[in-house]
């Protein structure tokens, strides 16, 4: 019983976090913010690549992100990259993509 309860609560809570980006018609928000770290976590199995940036929603904290190797390989320490975020259908914000900063388009910077 114990195990199908979290398998259930696992199940839902998957499926309300698809709800929430599948139906989101916000309009995305785009915030540029400084890479201040970057970092390679490797098992046997797998390797992740992370970079630290100031918080696009809170701005005096530090985040974690996990990135694809490609996006780790152009972006370099006390750089940029353009976080593109929406609201969420039920209010719980995600991140819809994270890119390299190239010169010029909107974007809101992180103070």
């Amino acid at each position: 019983v114990l195990v199908g309860s979290l398998g259930a609560i696992g199940t839902a809570l998957f499926e309300l976090r698809e709800l929430n980006m599948e139906f989101d018609a916000s309009s995305a928000s785009r915030y540029q913010v400084q890479v201040l770290n970057k970092y390679v976590k490797k098992s046997r199995r797998s390797t992740s690549y992370y970079i630290d940036t100031v918080d696009w929603n809170a701005p005096e904290q530090v985040t974690s992100v996990k990135v694809s190797k490609r996006l780790y390989d152009v972006t370099s320490i006390h750089g940029n990259v353009v976080v593109t975020q929406r609201q969420g259908y039920l209010g719980y914000r995600w991140v819809e993509d994270i890119q390299q900063d190239f010169v010029g388009g909107s974007v809101t910077p992180a103070h």
